[in-house]
C-alpha cells in the first residue's frame, strides 16, 4: 500500500514538473525554434534574423510561445523532496530517533508499531534522566514501556521465553 502511495505521488511530481516546465501557450505567433525569436510580421524570412539558422528546413519554426509555470515546478520540487525525506525516514527510521522531537517520539512510542518501541523508549528514557520531557511525556512513556516489557516478540524473542 505504502509502495503504491509513493509510485502515485512520483508520477503526480513527475506531471506536475512536465506542465511545469513546458509552460503554457500564450499565443500563436510564429516562433524560432532555435533561439525563440518572435517572427510574427516578418514575410516569411529564409534564415531567423536573430541568431541566423535557416528557416526552410523542418519543424524549424514553431507556432506558439509558451510561458513557464514556476508553481508547478516548485510544488513537483516539493513533493520530490518530501517523498526523498519520506523514503529515507522509513529506510533508516531508527537512526533518526536521536534527532527527532521528544513530542513526536512520546506519540510514537504510545501508537506506533511495537517493532520500534523499545528504541523510541530508551532513547526516551535517556532524555528523561537529562530532564528534558513534561509530566505527561513521562506517564505516556512509563504506559508504554509497560507495554513494551509485556510484550516478549519486542525484545527479539521469537520464542517468547525469558532470558
Amino acid at each position: 500500500m505504502l509502495m503504491a502511495a509513493l509510485l502515485i505521488l512520483l508520477v503526480l511530481a513527475a506531471a506536475l514538473l512536465a506542465l511545469g516546465v513546458r509552460g503554457r501557450v500564450v499565443d500563436d505567433h510564429p516562433i524560432c525554434r532555435k533561439c525563440r525569436f518572435d517572427l510574427v510580421g516578418l514575410a516569411t524570412p529564409s534564415n531567423c534574423p536573430e541568431c541566423g539558422a535557416g528557416l526552410d528546413r523542418p519543424r524549424a519554426i514553431r507556432s506558439g510561445a509558451r510561458r513557464r509555470r514556476p508553481g508547478l515546478v516548485i510544488t513537483g520540487v516539493a513533493i520530490l523532496l518530501l517523498m526523498a525525506l519520506a523514503s529515507g525516514a522509513f529506510l533508516n527510521a531508527d537512526r533518526l530517533i536521536p534527532y527527532e522531537p521528544s513530542w513526536a517520539l512520546v506519540l510514537q512510542a504510545q501508537y506506533g508499531s511495537m517493532k520500534r518501541a523499545p528504541a523510541i523508549v530508551s532513547e526516551l528514557l535517556a532524555r528523561s534522566d537529562r530532564f528534558k520531557l513534561s509530566q505527561s511525556a513521562h506517564a505516556a512513556l512509563a504506559r508504554r514501556a509497560l507495554d513494551v516489557q509485556s510484550n516478549p516478540t519486542s525484545r527479539g524473542h521469537a520464542s517468547g521465553q525469558a532470558c
